[in-house]
């Protein structure tokens, strides 16, 4: 995948992770084809002169597959449980769940 920024790129899902306004960047979680490629980016933005963000070379970029997904979430949940958040997220997929079944009703 080439680390060029091509402002016609058009994310699949695109969501910011964490905004830190004072240094003026966004780390991003995006998901994007590439020549037939499903890919998982997870990626520094900076605020150009434009007031635009743009993504750089910083990040990490993988196909975006089944044990992929399924590993970067096992991480993710074994993060949370070391944190000490398992209830708080245990409670937030709850009223998530719940919320879609109501929207998906």
């Amino acid at each position: 995948m080439s680390d060029t920024y091509n402002e016609d790129r058009e994310y699949i899902v695109q969501k910011v992770l964490y905004t830190n306004e004072e240094q003026a960047y966004q780390y991003r979680l995006t998901v994007s084809e590439f020549r037939g490629v499903v890919y998982l980016n997870i990626r520094k933005f900076f605020l150009s002169f434009e007031e635009e963000y743009i993504p750089s070379k910083e990040g990490a970029t993988f196909p975006l597959t089944v044990p992929s997904l399924t590993n970067l979430l096992e991480g993710l949940m074994e993060i949370a449980t070391k944190a000490d958040k398992d209830e708080a997220l245990t409670k937030y997929f709850a009223a998530l769940a719940e919320n879609s079944d109501i929207e998906n009703k």
